[in-house]
């Protein structure tokens, strides 16, 4: 009863606000598929790219991973209760301390790493306090495939493990240790053998696309937009088709890999920055445009300039490496 409880409310909190950034982000980098990307895995851009392609332009569909994450989280904390040796009564409290927590009721409301990989922590302490109970060394073959999943999603499940190992050699069971080498063993011996809102997307997507047109003919069919933070360019690339735009590139975080403006690219419609900092890399900025959605994030939907740079300093392919920055 209480995960169905949680999942009613978690299904009616992620429809209630659009596109989180990071939700963009995310489709953004499933379009370019990687084995790993800059800064994640490569599990959740699958994800968000997967749903994307099934139910294209929805945010609700979007977040399915997401609220089934969260709503396995709270069955799960029910069964390692049990495994503890809980009564009915203690499941049905941890299940509602959990399903109740900010923390877990907010990371179902958008697609994010965090919420698939709170999953995957909490498979691994279950999978870890039931081997405790039974001895099964099964379970830590399945510990080590959630762990390699777990990988593909952030790079912190290391933690989880220098934590058990602290923990285990402390308190014990030591045996843990061995068993684990056991498996180790076997298996070397075998193969020798992301609540976001708008927040002004629309907005953000209708100034760039403004500026973009007020170019001469001439410059649109060379003009890239360049964005100076990954959020920018997640929205506009997801927008580009039905808004019109040219390539969308941005030097922030993964998507600086995503792609390299091409030389020819002498005008840019360019979201963000200072002046100051433009004139670094273009011989020509001026302000081509302002998004100011009052509700919007600073610097990104609100209180941003966009510009008309023209003349980069150097070919493209020579100094995107040096403005690419994480």
């Amino acid at each position: 009863m209480v995960a169905v409880v949680f999942g009613i409310v978690a299904t009616l909190s992620a429809t209630r606000y659009g596109y989180y950034y990071d939700e963009l982000y995310f489709i953004a980098a499933g379009k370019h598929p990687s084995f790993g990307y800059a800064d994640q895995g490569p599990l959740v851009p699958l994800l968000a790219r997967s749903m994307d392609w099934l139910f294209p332009g929805s945010f609700i569909a979007l977040r399915i991973p997401a609220v089934a994450a969260s709503l396995a989280v709270v069955v799960l904390s029910a069964v390692i209760a049990r495994e503890l040796g809980g009564a009915r009564g203690a499941q049905s409290l941890t299940a509602i301390a959990c399903a109740t927590s900010a923390f877990v009721l907010g990371q179902a409301q958008t697609l994010s790493t965090n919420a698939i990989d709170t999953l995957l922590w909490a498979v691994l302490t279950w999978l870890l306090v039931r081997w405790v109970r039974t001895r099964d060394d099964a379970l830590l073959w399945a510990a080590g495939l959630a762990t390699a999943v777990a990988v593909q999603v952030k790079w912190l499940i290391p933690i989880f493990w220098i934590a058990v190992v602290v923990a285990v050699a402390w308190l014990g069971p030591r045996a843990l240790f061995a068993a684990t080498g056991a498996v180790v063993e076997r298996q070397h011996c075998g193969a020798g053998g992301s609540a976001g809102g708008e927040l002004g997307w629309p907005e953000l997507v209708a100034a760039t696309a403004n500026a973009y047109r007020a170019l001469p003919p001439h410059r649109q069919r060379t003009a890239v937009v360049v964005t100076q933070w990954y959020v920018q360019a997640s929205a506009l690339d997801h927008a580009r088709s039905t808004a019109g735009l040219p390539p969308v590139f941005s030097p922030n975080r993964g998507f600086g890999y995503f792609g390299v403006p091409p030389d020819t690219a002498d005008t840019v419609v360019y979201v963000g920055g200072t002046e100051a900092d433009l004139r670094r890399w273009f011989s020509s900025v001026v302000p081509a445009g302002r998004t100011d959605y009052p509700l919007g994030i600073p610097g990104i939907t609100t209180d941003a300039t966009i510009w008309e740079c023209v003349g980069p300093i150097q070919p493209w392919s020579s100094m995107w490496s040096t403005m690419r920055g994480l």
